[in-house]
């Protein structure tokens, strides 16, 4: 693998809830999701999409079958921030219909260009960060 390349890696991650999730549009006991790993020089990127039939008209296997389709050319082509943003530009339509399967990806990349420059995605973004001092808490 040369230096700048960069390695895709995605799969089906499907995680049973501890409890029943309920909402007007679906009922839930397993938490479904696309994950994405995108890898360059010894760092990882991480991205997460999420297929929803219900909002977006995509699944699981529609998602998956779009990143199979397209990887190549994201890998190929997804070198720097620059380029992201250049590819996004160009494929508009494509990304519009696969919206949870290019979040998975640009996040992934977004993570991966950051941790190469040993910032946040905010400061990789131009951002500001938070000001102040947060707490965050989760159950898993």
């Amino acid at each position: 693998m040369m230096k700048d390349e960069i390695e895709i890696f995605f799969r089906i991650l499907r995680v049973p809830l501890k409890s029943t999730v309920r909402h007007a549009a679906a009922t839930r006991k397993t938490g479904e999701s696309l994950w994405v790993q995108v890898r360059r020089g010894g760092l990882s990127g991480f991205g997460e999409g999420c297929p929803r039939g219900y909002v977006t008209g995509e699944t699981l296997d529609t998602s998956y079958q779009w990143l199979e389709q397209h990887v190549r050319g994201i890998q190929a082509s997804c070198h720097s921030l620059e380029q992201l943003q250049a590819w996004q530009v160009e494929h508009e339509e494509l990304i519009d219909a696969a919206p949870s399967s290019w979040c998975a990806v640009e996040c992934a990349l977004l993570d991966l260009f950051a941790r190469e420059k040993a910032c946040s995605v905010e400061e990789l973004l131009g951002q500001n960060g938070p000001a102040g001092r947060y707490e965050y808490t989760a159950v898993l």
